[in-house]
Formats: C-alpha cells, sequence, structure tokens
C-alpha cells in the first residue's frame, strides 16, 4: 500500500481520484483468495491463470494446503513422496516450495506465499488457497 500510495502521490488529482476509485475494490480487500482448480490443474488469482498440469509435485503441495493454512513438515513428505522425513527429503520439499512461490510471485505479485520452516509449512498471513468455484 504504501508504493500505491507513493505513486499516486505523484500524480494529479483529477487522476489520482480516478485510480483510488478503480484500486478500492483491492486495497479494502486485507485477504488474497487465490483459486486452486485441481480438475483444471491450474491457480488463479484474479484475473490471471496459471496451468500446473505438468508440476505434480507442486499439485500434491497444493491439495494438501487447500485442507488448512499450516502443515507439518512430516505430513506434507509423506503426502508428496509417501515417506518420512529425511534431510534429502527436506531438501527437495524446500526446493519444490522455492519453485512454487516463483510460480506464484509471477501470479500474485506477493513474494513467498508459502513459508517453510524447520517443522512446519505455511501460507503467508492474510493469503488463503481455496478450490475453485465452478
Amino acid at each position: 500500500k504504501n508504493k500505491i500510495n507513493l505513486i499516486l502521490s505523484s500524480l494529479p488529482i483529477e487522476a489520482k481520484s480516478f485510480w483510488l476509485f478503480r484500486m478500492k475494490p483491492y486495497l479494502d480487500s486485507e485477504d488474497f483468495i487465490i483459486r486452486f482448480n485441481k480438475e483444471a490443474r491450474s491457480l488463479r488469482f484474479q484475473c490471471k491463470e496459471v496451468d500446473l498440469s505438468r508440476k505434480k509435485g507442486m499439485l500434491l503441495l497444493l491439495e494438501a494446503m487447500i485442507d488448512g493454512p499450516r502443515k507439518s513438515i512430516d505430513e506434507v513428505i509423506r503426502v508428496l513422496w509417501n515417506c518420512d522425513y529425511s534431510p534429502e527429503n527436506y531438501h527437495r520439499l524446500r526446493m519444490t516450495v522455492h519453485r512454487l512461490n516463483q510460480i506464484l510471485y509471477k501470479l500474485t505479485s506477493i513474494p513467498k506465499v508459502l513459508e517453510i520452516s524447520a517443522d512446519y509449512l505455511s501460507l503467508k498471513p492474510s493469503i488463503y488457497l481455496k478450490p475453485s468455484e465452478i
């Protein structure tokens, strides 16, 4: 919001009021909803969509995260690779999360939508992953 205010401050009053009116729904909403379509294997955010049909690991990760905003690392590793925690699997998970975050950044312009720690994988606060409304 600070960047938007900085940009708007340099505009004439008419242009500023025009853009504030256009952006009002987005500025009022503190929460961001990313829609996941399991059948189409795609993500949608506002008017943009990205195809994940060739990204099996990312699809499984998104399916796991749609149930709740926070999952344990062990649980996510079991869902993705049907095995127990190991340092190699943790590294694989970190790389999958990193690559998915790159795709999500291109879609939403929000850095690090998924946050990974030693114990948990979670969605950034105020971001929700929900099933697509058909």
